[in-house]
């Protein structure tokens, strides 16, 4: 309580597999897993967090890390927040209060689901690539690509609250992907 995080990652060069375990959260918790300053090389693996007050995995100080087959919900923030040259594999991040996946510049998210978020399903920067991902029914837009360069391919978003797929950059491929039921525009 009183904000306190799951577990706290405080140096590079970190593997943390969950090995199918829960980091279940409390009224009033923190982050379930966060990295407070700069750390890179991190592997966060294999495992839920559920409802926790923060985020569930706050990396946005994890830069040239991997996140794969992480089941997040019902947190008060965001599902996983990522810096740079990251990648994000098989994710599922639903019912969260802020973005299901808030991935950093240079970085890939693959086969992820990001449903009932309040903010994007899925927001992407600079250089990224979006693939095989689905994102439907969140408050927001589907899939945000919020940066210049990036590629999404093979991908589906429906039912949003806004667009189902929007992109905000330059230099960006949209390819192979279903938009549909959303509130704005399919593709933007």
């Amino acid at each position: 309580t009183n904000g306190i995080a799951g577990i706290t990652i405080v140096t590079s060069d970190v593997t943390l597999d969950l090995n199918g375990f829960t980091v279940q959260g409390v009224a009033g918790s923190g982050n379930g897993i966060t990295v407070p300053n700069p750390e890179g090389n991190l592997a966060i693996r294999n495992g839920v967090l559920d409802s926790w007050g923060g985020n569930g995995v706050n990396a946005a100080n994890g830069y040239n890390s991997q996140f794969e087959r992480l089941r997040e919900s019902n947190s008060g923030g965001d599902g996983l927040d990522t810096s740079s040259n990251c990648v994000v594999l098989v994710c599922s991040l639903s019912g969260n209060g802020g973005y299901g996946i808030d991935a950093g510049n240079n970085s890939t998210v693959k086969d992820c689901t990001a449903s009932g978020n309040s903010l994007d399903g899925i927001a992407v920067g600079n250089n990224c690539t979006t693939k095989d991902c689905t994102a439907s029914g969140n408050s927001s837009v589907g899939i945000a690509v919020n940066g210049n360069n990036c590629t999404v391919k093979d991908c589906t978003a429906s039912g949003n609250s806004a667009d189902g797929i929007d992109v905000n950059g330059n230099n960006c491929t949209v390819t192979d992907c279903t938009a549909s039921g959303n509130d704005g525009e399919g593709i933007n």
